[in-house]
C-alpha cells in the first residue's frame, strides 16, 4: 500500500494530506480563474460586450471610471433594447405593449419612468406575483426597467391568459385603462408597427 504524505498547514495548525494541499492550490490557480473568465464571457455575451472588451477588463487595461461608463452604457434604456426584451420574453402582442409603454411614459420621459423605472404606469400589486419594490409617486417602483417589463409579463399571465386575439386584448385594455387611454395607444400602434415591424408577431397563445 502507498503511504499517505502529509504537510503541515500553518493556518489550520495541523497536518493535512499533501493531496489536499495540492488540490487546493490547483483550484485557486486554475479552476477559479477559468470559472471567472467563463462567467465574464457569458455576461459579456448577454450584455453585448465583445471578447476584446472582456479581455481588456480582465487585464485591467481600462480604468475604474471607464468600467463605470461601460456598465452605465449597458444599463441605459433605449427603445431598441425594449423591443428586443419584449421579444425575448415572448410577451403577448409586443407591438401593443410597446405602444402602451410609449403612452404611459410620454414617450419614455415621464417622472414615473425616470425615477420609478415604471414603463406601464403600474400600481403596487398586492394580489399577484410582482417584481415591484414598493411605492413612489403613487406608483410601483422597480430596480430597473427590465424588472418593469417582467412585471408586465406577470400581469399578462395573471389577467390575460385566456385572451387569444389582438382585438380581445385591445378591448381588455379599453376596459381596464379607460377609453381615452385605449384610443391613444391605438394611434401610437400604427407608428410602432411601421418602425418596428418585427414586433407584430402572431402565434397561437396557450391558456
Amino acid at each position: 500500500m502507498f503511504k499517505r504524505l502529509y504537510k503541515y498547514d500553518e493556518e489550520e495548525l495541523l497536518y493535512v494530506p499533501l493531496f489536499t494541499t495540492l488540490f487546493r492550490q490547483f483550484c485557486n490557480l486554475v479552476v477559479v480563474p477559468l470559472c471567472l473568465g467563463f462567467l465574464c464571457v457569458q455576461i459579456g455575451y448577454v450584455c453585448g460586450i465583445n471578447n476584446n472588451n472582456i479581455i481588456n477588463i480582465l487585464k485591467n487595461d481600462i480604468t475604474y471610471e471607464e468600467e463605470l461608463v461601460v456598465i452605465d452604457t449597458l444599463n441605459t434604456f433605449t427603445k431598441q433594447k425594449l423591443v428586443d426584451y419584449l421579444l425575448s420574453l415572448n410577451v403577448k402582442f409586443p407591438d401593443i405593449v410597446f405602444s402602451q409603454a410609449r403612452y404611459e411614459t410620454g414617450n419614455f420621459k415621464s417622472l414615473i419612468f425616470v425615477e420609478n423605472n415604471n414603463l406601464f404606469g403600474m400600481k403596487v400589486a398586492n394580489s399577484r406575483s410582482t417584481t415591484n419594490l414598493g411605492e413612489q409617486h403613487n406608483h410601483a417602483v422597480f430596480n430597473s426597467w427590465e424588472m418593469s417589463v417582467i412585471d408586465y409579463a406577470l400581469w399578462q399571465n395573471s389577467y390575460t391568459r385566456k385572451i387569444k386575439t389582438r382585438e380581445e386584448y385591445m378591448q381588455y385594455l379599453k376596459n381596464v385603462y379607460a377609453e381615452g387611454t385605449y384610443s391613444s395607444i391605438n394611434k401610437i400602434l400604427l407608428e410602432t408597427q411601421e418602425k418596428y415591424p418585427q414586433l407584430k408577431v402572431t402565434y397561437p397563445f396557450r391558456n
